[in-house]
């Protein structure tokens, strides 16, 4: 059995591998065989699952959970109370090439509240409104609007909520259709 850090210190599997720079807050678990690169900065009460990577100067919000076997690239944010679900990826680049010239970065963004389901994928460049939720298996290669529920391969919006109890109201929540 593995403990979790005593009196609140955050908890790093010994298989998981953490830059020195990181930082790490209260009460955070990194779980095994994750990999937590230079100048990462990892809220409080979060969770890092399995075989996760995430890139350089990556910042997640507190109470911010990932679940197993997640991609998490440089520069991205991530906020608070936010839910990844196992085998989810988040793209940097939307042309990858190995010794691109001139490569930059193209981050995603992620507000509070927002839910992303298992297997989804979310291209360069897109914010996640607050309290968003993404469907399984989604890809998602437009910013969503706060409150949406989206879903498919592309996500289209499935309905608008104004708080988690609202289901009833629908409209387009992706911009730029």
């Amino acid at each position: 059995m593995v403990e979790m850090g005593a009196r609140g210190e955050p908890f790093i599997h010994p298989t998981a591998i953490v830059h020195e720079s990181a930082h790490i807050g209260r009460g955070t678990a990194i779980w095994a065989y994750s990999v937590v690169e230079m100048g990462v900065r990892l809220g409080e009460n979060c969770v890092v699952g399995t075989h996760t990577y995430i890139g350089n100067y990556a910042f997640l919000g507190d109470r911010t959970r990932i679940m197993g076997q997640c991609y998490i690239p440089t520069w991205i944010h991530i906020g608070k109370d936010v839910f990844i679900g196992p085998q989810v990826s988040f793209v940097g680049d939307k042309y990858p090439q190995v010794n691109k010239p001139n490569h930059t970065e193209n981050p995603v963004t992620i507000e509070d509240n927002v839910s992303v389901g298992a297997n989804s994928v979310i291209l360069p460049g897109v914010t996640l409104g607050q309290g968003c939720r993404i469907g399984a298996g989604s890809v998602v290669t437009k910013d969503v609007l706060p409150w949406f529920t989206v879903a498919g391969n592309p996500a289209r919006a499935m309905k608008r909520v104004t708080s988690w109890a609202d289901t009833n109201t629908e409209e387009d929540g992706l911009r730029g259709l």
